[in-house]
C-alpha cells in the first residue's frame, strides 16, 4: 500500500493547499505501519475556514429543516457511495451549491425522518 501525502484542505467549495507546514504521520492502529502524511492547518487556514462557513451560514441558515434534512442525507449517500474524498467533496460542494434552492416551506416534521 502506498502512502498518501495530504497537503490541501477543502475550504469553501475548492481544496486549497494548505498555508500550514506541520506534517503529521497517520499511522493504522492495527499494526502502526503508515499510510499517511497529512499537511496540518495552521492559523490562516482556521481563519479562511472560518470565513467560508460564515459566508454558508447566510444561506444554511435561513434553511428549513427538511431542507437541511436532504442536505444531510444527499452528503451521507455520497459519503456511503464514494471511497474517494474528492469525490465526497464534490458531492459536498454540489448539493451546498444546489439543494438550497429555496422552495415552498413545508409542515412536514422532519425529526421522524432523522431518526431512521
Amino acid at each position: 500500500m502506498a502512502t498518501r501525502t495530504l497537503t490541501t484542505h477543502y475550504i469553501d467549495g475548492a481544496f486549497v493547499e494548505s498555508h500550514g507546514r506541520q506534517v503529521t504521520e497517520i499511522l493504522r492502529p492495527t499494526d502502526r505501519r503508515l499510510i499517511a502524511r497529512v499537511t496540518l492547518a495552521d492559523e490562516e487556514d482556521t481563519r479562511r475556514a472560518i470565513a467560508a462557513a460564515t459566508r454558508a451560514f447566510a444561506t444554511y441558515g435561513h434553511s428549513t429543516t427538511q431542507e437541511r434534512t436532504q442536505i444531510l442525507r444527499r452528503l451521507h449517500e455520497a459519503a456511503a457511495d464514494s471511497s474517494s474524498p474528492a469525490s465526497v467533496a464534490n458531492a459536498a460542494d454540489t448539493v451546498s451549491k444546489h439543494s438550497l434552492r429555496r422552495e415552498p416551506s413545508s409542515s412536514h416534521d422532519t425529526r421522524h425522518d432523522l431518526a431512521h
